[in-house]
């Protein structure tokens, strides 16, 4: 006994075998990572009963190193074993040739250091946490690559005084010749426990490079899955697990988990994408796109609409009746294994009062219900009924309050088995398995088929006056959209998949295209591309839709070259390939018969002949210049490889003469250590014309050996030294850009040998030239020229000539200026048609100032597939920015000028009054060009010096400080700027100035707008004024400007604002002196009202105080002592400048206290 035994088993509790034993309650959580790499269903049970060859696992026998365990012998125990020769298995996209095996019944691939086998204690996946430390021994992170088959605390050697436990493997082969590679835990029993049962993984091979299948094999009177976790986990975030502690076995039937690539969409019975522009009632009118032809009609009033999920979807209204249906009725009847998903608007939130909706239903018989439902809380429920009648009601746990009109992806799986809890049924909502009352999925035991059912209609009630048990007679009262119906059970992995997809654009399937060479030797397989294309011959994505491949002589093997699905080969030169998302996909084809075959194409009624695949054209093109042309298989000939390449590159030809041998597919020489004389022929496959020739060993193909001239028939003989294997090679170049095709032909007496090759030439790079030169104004058109060019520097004629006419995308990178405060600005314009592989644009523009670089890329990124890209720019030395941006620089397009007038309000400005003037730098749409900067926010700085100056022609005044420096621009905005402008005379007219900048590059406001100036010639007058020495004095102020007669009242002056403290009092005569009498205003800060002020006073000096003081205005400067105190308060302060210097010099008037108004007989003021 192990001195740790005791402590073991407190941890690892008793475990049941058998369902009646089961009294724990126990979880099953079904987990799917983001962006998982494996899917599973529920496979017909299969095992593979070790052999008398299996091999069994040798476990460590001491611990701790190097088992790194204190249980070895098969107990928290590993073992690697290497796969036989030949084998490997791909696993997370890497192919493997051995893998680890823990006795705690998982599986674990590639370097592993995570000391998970000795963890007995078996969690939920993802494995989330690092295993237990262990000393001498070293632990790295989480564990990853691991199958978990039945991971718990197993003892599969003889530790635990175990006799009979093992775990073997062995190589298997069909009759196929398909090989499995199986590892079988024998016997095995739980820690601490006398029960046995086995269960085995079997790794199926699979193509180079494609993740292999797998599967999980219950056998017998195997444990019941109670104790383990199930799964698969490559990294923490990629992971799914099946089943958590949870009894999922038949014990009497056995149970089988078929693991898959998860991007392997199953096929569908039925595709409803709901597309048609229009339903009318008409049988067969909405249409299955699976490729099955099941067809589905309206029932009642549901509409086509173009507000559906993807492109178009179905309209359903609210109907409360069981006697009134709206729905759509498909022709299938749901069967024993089946799945539903779709998307789901509802009119009203989802726990609306009575919102109960039929989403689907096939009930027949009330009593014995099939139908989906989402209840008024929220819920969704899946009911369905088996043979024997049983009712089995699968619910959300979890309410959902979805709000009205928002889109969900809903769906749900069922798989109808004999045996204990084999009977699932699964609920998805947007793409995650849903948690259902009792168990996740939901299991129960039923009678192992369904119930006797209508075909599925959906979006309402299937049968007239019927309303199924535990369900509603309402209808969706919503919106439905891309129908997806399964006669298998699919999984979370497949519904998140179905949620996923897009369509660019709302086109449907119209034919299909065939590629092939034309012609094979027989003793290889032929490569046929296929691709499904819409009317207008574009690419059209399918995802689980179905198509029937076969020949016209009923001869070939069909096999996957490059596919996501497996194909399915039936016989007799048929087969099918269900698409995965895809619109293109690669098969071959082998056939040991030498003819001439046409292959043929069949999804519903789409071929490669309807729509417009009817009419030949360049694009549907087969081999050469045909459409559906045959495939000659031939017995002996040339097999020519020429890579994709760049466009005169040297490349290098690779050719074998090959011959089918006698009654095999297997390729022998045709011939041997001999040099030979093969006459090579150049064809133009896309685009079709050319004016270039192939040279194979500096020979140009073409009947003048002319490299200046285009392929012909005649071509060139060209002497070739084959080897022992037949093999030979000889130098290719191409100049040109395209799909070329490639023949090759001997023909001596009754050997008539030939071989053909395609291959595709891209441009190297791009050239950009004939940019406009600088400077270029902002948001101006201005010039480029882009020519795609070969590998030696010459312009490629064929580029964009091509069926879909490849094209260059421009683009552009700010190079200056950098900064915080830099933009990038934006970049339009596009490149005219290519002629000879040039092509240019004048109308190319971007929005702001600096300098930048252009840059051409391929349109495609991909030429014709090809896998190669050509780019091209302006940077120096083909780095962008280098040089820091070769086009430009660019300057504003125009500026305007806004002026801020002296008196804004009153709309003029006094002669030599500072106003402001804004300058805008502006690009040709009339945006701020926001690089127009002088601040330490960019650098360099593209703001430039500018002046201001008058537009007018006026040539009575000076316009000063008219000077902007570059510093004063800050995002495109001069604003500190502050002019003046001086008549000459006084005695000037008010005059009008427009305020034009020009900066150093002469880009200036002329034809923009001005902001203008109306500029008066002003006087602040300060009148004598006497009276009482009683009472205060009036002293009124009031602005003039001379109106070409006098100085009239400025009565839009409501801005000039004259202190107090600036008027100086000197000179007091008689009783009067200092102070006596304060100047202030009675109310207001002194500011001019209509141009005059009448709040300014002189405060009363009182009896006997009367006298005389000279009051002088201090406008521009303080006046000179004496004449420099006032008195605003009780003691004399120094006066201040008024700062109103416009009005011109200092003037001085009297105040006298102590006399009295007379009449005025007459008035008249002389200047």
């Amino acid at each position: 006994m192990k001195a740790l035994w005791h402590i073991r088993l407190n941890r690892q509790p008793v475990l049941y075998w058998c369902t009646v034993l089961l009294i724990v309650s126990t979880l099953f959580v079904v987990s799917i990572a983001h962006a998982a790499t494996y899917a599973y269903l529920n496979d017909n049970f299969s095992y593979d009963t070790p052999t008398a060859t299996a091999t069994s696992v040798t476990w460590h026998t001491t611990s701790p190193n190097p088992a790194c365990t204190d249980f070895p012998a098969g107990d928290d125990d590993w073992a690697d074993v290497t796969f036989p020769t030949g084998f490997t298995f791909t696993f997370g996209s890497v192919n493997y040739s051995s893998v680890r095996i823990y006795s705690n019944g998982m599986l674990a691939f590639g370097t592993d250091t995570s000391g998970y086998h000795r963890t007995y204690t078996n969690v939920a996946l993802p494995i989330s946490t690092a295993a237990a430390a262990y000393t001498g021994c070293t632990t790295s992170g989480t564990p990853k690559n691991l199958m978990v088959a039945y991971w718990t605390d197993i003892v599969a050697g003889t530790a635990d005084n175990t006799t009979g436990a093992a775990v073997k493997y062995e190589l298997l082969t069909d009759s196929d010749g398909k090989k499995r590679f199986v590892i079988s835990w024998s016997n095995v029993k739980l820690y601490n426990q006398t029960a046995r049962y086995n269960f085995q993984i079997a790794l199926f091979e699979s193509n180079t490079g494609v993740n292999g299948n797998f599967k999980y094999n219950y056998t017998t009177g195997s444990s019941d899955g109670s104790a383990a976790t199930v799964g698969v986990q490559l990294t923490t975030t990629d992971s799914t697990q099946y089943a958590f502690k949870q009894n999922f076995i038949d014990t009497t039937n056995g149970t089988t988990i078929l693991w898959y690539p998860a991007n392997q969409l199953a096929a569908k019975t039925a595709e409803y994408r709901l597309d048609e522009s229009i339903w009318l009632g008409v049988a067969g009118e909405i249409k299955d796109t699976s490729g099955n032809s099941q067809d589905a009609s309206r029932v009642g009033t549901p509409t086509s609409t173009a507000s559906g999920k993807l492109c178009r979807g179905g309209s359903f209204t609210s109907n409360v009746l069981n006697t009134v249906i709206d729905a759509i009725a498909t022709p299938i009847t749901p069967a024993g294994t089946g799945s539903v998903d779709f998307w789901y608007k509802s009119n009203v939130a989802w726990n609306a009062a009575s919102s109960d909706a039929m989403l689907f239903d096939a009930t027949k018989v009330a009593a014995q219900p099939f139908f989906l439902e989402k209840l008024t809380s929220g819920k969704l429920r899946f009911v369905l009924t088996d043979s024997a009648g049983a009712v089995r009601i699968a619910e959300a746990t979890t309410a959902s309050t979805f709000a009205a009109g928002t889109w969900h992806h809903v769906g749900v799986s069922w798989n109808i088995k004999v045996g204990t809890n084999q009977t699932v049924q699964q609920i998805f909502l947007d793409g995650a398995l849903v948690t259902t009352n009792t168990t996740t999925p939901f299991r129960t035991t039923s009678s192992g088929s369904i119930a006797a059912l209508s075909t599925i209609y959906i979006g309402d009630n299937r049968s007239s006056g019927i309303t199924p048990a535990n369900g509603s007679p309402n209808s969706a009262n919503g919106f439905i959209d891309e129908i997806y119906i399964y006669a298998k059970e699919i999984n979370a992995t497949q519904a998140a998949a179905d949620m996923a997809i897009t369509r660019t654009t709302c086109t449907s399937l119209d034919h299909f295209h065939i590629m092939h060479a034309g012609q094979v030797v027989g003793c290889n397989a032929a490569n046929i591309v296929i691709e499904a294309h819409d009317a207008t011959h574009a690419l059209f994505s399918l995802a689980g839709t179905t198509m029937q491949m076969s020949t016209s002589t009923n001869h070939g093997t069909w096999s996957s070259v490059s596919s996501i699905n497996p194909v399915n080969d039936t016989g007799g030169g048929t087969g099918n390939y269900t698409f995965s998302n895809e619109s293109s996909i690669t098969l071959g084809l082998t056939n040991g018969f030498i003819e001439a075959l046409n292959i043929n194409l069949l999804s519903g009624s789409i071929t490669e002949k309807t729509g417009t695949g009817a009419v030949c054209l360049p694009v549907d093109y087969t081999s050469g210049t045909t459409c559906d042309s045959n495939l000659n298989f031939l017995e002996a000939g040339f097999l020519l490889d020429v890579p994709n390449h760049v466009s005169e590159t040297s490349q290098t030809l690779s050719i074998k003469a090959v011959k089918k041998a006698d009654n095999s597919l297997v390729c022998t020489p045709a011939f041997a250590s001999v040099s030979k004389s093969i006459s090579f022929t150049c064809a133009y496959t896309n685009p079709t014309t050319g004016t270039l020739p192939i040279r194979i060993n500096s020979n140009a193909l073409n009947s003048s050996n002319s490299t200046g001239a285009a392929c012909d028939s005649t071509g060139r003989a060209v002497s070739v030294a084959f080897d022992a294997t037949g093999s030979a090679t000889a130098t290719l170049q191409y100049a040109d850009v395209g799909n070329m095709t490639l023949n090759a032909k001997y023909l001596v007496g009754g050997l008539n040998m030939a071989g053909t090759d395609t291959f595709i030439a891209a441009p190297a790079s791009f050239a950009i030239t004939g940019v406009t030169a600088a400077p270029i104004k902002a948001g101006n058109n201005f010039s480029a020229t882009v020519t795609a060019k070969n590998a030696a520097g010459a312009a490629t004629p064929n580029f964009a000539k091509e069926n879909v006419a490849e094209g260059v995308n421009l683009t552009f990178t700010k190079c200056q200026p950098t900064g915080s405060a830099a933009v990038n600005g934006n970049f339009t314009g596009a490149l005219g048609a290519f002629t000879n592989g040039v092509a240019s644009s004048n109308t190319l523009k971007w929005s702001e100032v600096g300098n930048i670089d252009l840059s051409a890329t391929l349109t495609s990124a991909n030429y014709l597939g090809s896998g190669l890209t050509a780019t091209g720019n302006t940077g120096t030395g083909g780095t962008m920015c280098n040089s820091a941006g070769n086009v430009g620089r660019f300057t504003p397009d125009h500026f305007n000028t806004v002026v801020t007038q002296g008196c804004n309000t009153g709309s003029y400005t006094y002669s030599a009054q500072p106003f402001t003037v804004q300058t805008i730098a502006l690009n040709a749409a009339g945006a701020v060009t926001i690089n127009y900067d002088g601040s330490s926010n960019t650098s360099p700085n593209f703001a430039k010096a500018t002046a201001l100056s008058d537009a007018s022609g006026a040539t009575v005044g000076t316009l000063n400080n008219a000077a902007i420096s570059l510093s004063a621009y800050s995002a495109g905005i001069a604003t500190s700027v502050t002019p003046s402008y001086t008549f000459t005379s006084k005695l000037t007219v008010p005059t009008a100035i427009k305020l034009r900048a020009t900066d150093i590059d002469n880009i200036n406001s002329s034809l923009a707008t001005e902001g203008t100036a109306n500029i008066r010639s002003g006087l602040l007058r300060l009148p004598n004024v006497y009276g009482s020495e009683l009472l205060a004095l009036p002293v009124p102020v009031e602005a003039k400007y001379w109106n070409g007669t006098s100085y009239i009242r400025n009565q839009q002056d409501s801005c000039t604002i004259l202190p107090a403290a600036s008027i100086s009092m000197s000179n007091y005569r008689n009783n009067l002196t200092a102070c006596e009498t304060q100047l202030g205003y009675s109310s207001g800060s002194g500011a001019l009202v209509n141009g005059v002020s009448k709040q300014l006073r002189l405060t009363r000096p009182g009896s006997g105080n009367n006298g005389t003081v000279d009051l002088t205005l201090n406008l521009g400067s303080v006046s000179a002592a004496p004449n420099n105190k006032t008195c605003t308060g009780a003691a004399e302060t120094n006066a201040v400048a008024s700062g109103l210097s416009w009005f011109g010099t200092n003037t001085t008037s009297r105040a006298t206290f102590g006399i009295y108004k007379t009449p005025v007989i007459y008035l008249r003021e002389n200047f």
